[in-house]
């Protein structure tokens, strides 16, 4: 029980790299199709704006936060002082943002290929869905990773300091 109260980060890290690496797996493995001869709709052009400002959104967002939690990694406030618990929900939320950033760049790849192709019916390819739906659920958990963070921050018990009179 000892030697797994001292490795449990490690453990959960080892799992979430796993997961990573199945979900990597399965979307690498989805293909466009075939794509039909359409009419294109300026509906079909507003949904596909929409849905790239979504994903330029969560790539900003992303990437400002994976700057941020690696900042405090590293330690850039030396006042900032980090439990394990806090350590291990800011690396889960880290990896949760970069894979969120990695899909949102990949579906923004997708949709090149789609518009160089002439092909907007593409936008419903397997490949394009699973993208997106990948870059929107990784920001989630990354999202609820964050919100464990600052719960565990919260209720941390903290020394009162001492103040020499």
């Amino acid at each position: 029980m000892v030697q797994f109260k001292q490795h449990w980060p490690i453990a959960i890290l080892v799992l979430i790299a796993g997961i990573s690496s199945a979900i990597f797996v399965f979307i690498w493995g989805r293909k466009f199709g075939v794509c039909p001869i359409v009419e294109v709709t300026d509906l079909q052009l507003k949904t596909i704006a929409t849905l790239t400002d979504i994903v330029d959104l969560g790539l900003k967002l992303s990437t400002a936060l994976v700057g941020f939690g690696a900042a405090a990694l590293v330690g850039i406030k030396t006042e900032v002082k980090l439990s394990r618990f806090m350590r291990v929900m800011l690396v889960t939320s880290i990896l949760f943002f970069a894979q969120s950033a990695l899909y949102g760049v990949w579906w923004r790849f997708g949709i090149a290929q789609m518009y160089l192709n002439e092909c907007l019916s593409l936008i419903t390819a397997s490949a394009l869905q699973w993208r997106f739906q990948a870059h929107v659920y990784l920001f989630m958990f990354g999202m609820c990773a964050v919100g464990i963070l600052v719960l565990g921050a919260m209720f941390r018990e903290t020394k009162k300091p001492e103040y020499d009179t």
